[in-house]
């Protein structure tokens, strides 16, 4: 459950970023998802690819505000990363694809 609390409050800040616009908003919800992966407990490493998706989402969405070429190929390897850790028999396993794709688009 460690990890539950900075998670949500992260996707909160990150859609907030989407309704404003504030750069501090995005930053504030890669940070708490940074800390999430961090303090995630061992019994939770198996959600550990969910974590790291959502990251790759929130650096790819910084990605296209800014323009910086170092957010786009981070996002590809958070992303990289999501997928090598997510079982192919999970409902999710499409969700880092996507956003691999995504990525790669606009490589």
């Amino acid at each position: 459950m460690q990890a539950t609390a900075p998670h949500i409050l992260g996707w909160i800040l990150f859609r907030r970023f989407g309704d404003t616009g504030a750069m501090s908003f995005l930053d504030e919800a890669m940070q708490l998802q940074r800390r999430a992966l961090t303090e995630m407990h061992p019994s939770q490493i198996h959600e550990r690819h969910q974590h790291l998706r959502c990251l790759g989402f929130y650096v790819l969405r910084r990605f296209e505000f800014l323009g910086h070429y170092s957010d786009l190929e981070e996002a590809i390897s958070v992303f990289e990363e999501s997928m090598r850790l997510c079982p192919p028999t999970h409902t999710a396993h499409g969700k880092p694809i996507q956003g691999m794709l995504l990525a790669m688009q606009r490589k």
